[in-house]
Parts: C-alpha cells; sequence; structure tokens
C-alpha cells in the first residue's frame, strides 16, 4: 500500500471515530422540549450592568423531568446575538413543581440588549 492510500485509510478511520463519537454524544444529551414543562412568567432586569432573566417554569405533566435548562440568547441591535447564557437545575422536577430560575447574561452588556430568546428543556 502506498504512501497516499494509507493516508487515506488513516484520514476515513479518524472520520469514522469523529462520526460515532458525535452520535454517542447526541444519544446521551438528548434535550426535549414540550407541554410538560411551561413556562409561566419571565422578565429581563438589569443587574450591575448585566441582564439577568428570572423567571418560573412548571412541571406541568404527571410524571417528573429531569434536569430542566432554561437557556436565553440575548440579541442585540439589527438581531445581532450577543451571547447565550443557561441555567440547569441538576435534578428532577416534580409534577406541579415550579422552578424559579435566574440567567445571568455573561460578557452581555445590559444596556445592549434589545430582545431575548427564552427556551425551556429537560432531559428524560
Amino acid at each position: 500500500m502506498g504512501t497516499r492510500q494509507t493516508l487515506i485509510v488513516i484520514f476515513a478511520m479518524i472520520l469514522m471515530f469523529v462520526i460515532v463519537g458525535v452520535v454517542a454524544l447526541s444519544l446521551c444529551s438528548r434535550q426535549f422540549q414540550g407541554a410538560e414543562l411551561k413556562v409561566v412568567e419571565h422578565r429581563m432586569i438589569s443587574e450591575q450592568g448585566v441582564p439577568l432573566l428570572v423567571g418560573k417554569a412548571v412541571n406541568d405533566s404527571e410524571s417528573a423531568v429531569e434536569n430542566p435548562r432554561a437557556e436565553v440568547k440575548w440579541y442585540g441591535m439589527g438581531g445581532m446575538v450577543l451571547g447565550t447564557s443557561y441555567q440547569r437545575l441538576y435534578r428532577k422536577l416534580e409534577p406541579g413543581e415550579v422552578w424559579s430560575f435566574e440567567v445571568r447574561g455573561q460578557g452581555v452588556s445590559a444596556a445592549e440588549v434589545v430582545d431575548y430568546e427564552l427556551r425551556v428543556t429537560y432531559t428524560k
């Protein structure tokens, strides 16, 4: 086998390992967004010039949801993404239980934020 063929085989093997790793990682950390976890209130405040999104979500299902996560994408003028932040609760949220969350926009100036997108997910 020549040098070129050897390099092609090595490259193909590396690519295969990367693909298998990405698929395995996505199966292990799958996030769900659904009617089970409902945001019941949220608002942005400024805390020492940093945006802080405070809110509450309730588990509106008949079974527990695991590791709820509140993720905020901060937007500036013209729809420019200023950053993304999140807070996760590292436990189960029981049916009917309310979770109060605070997501701090580290590295983002509250004065630059004109909008935000809130997404609440969980793992199963």
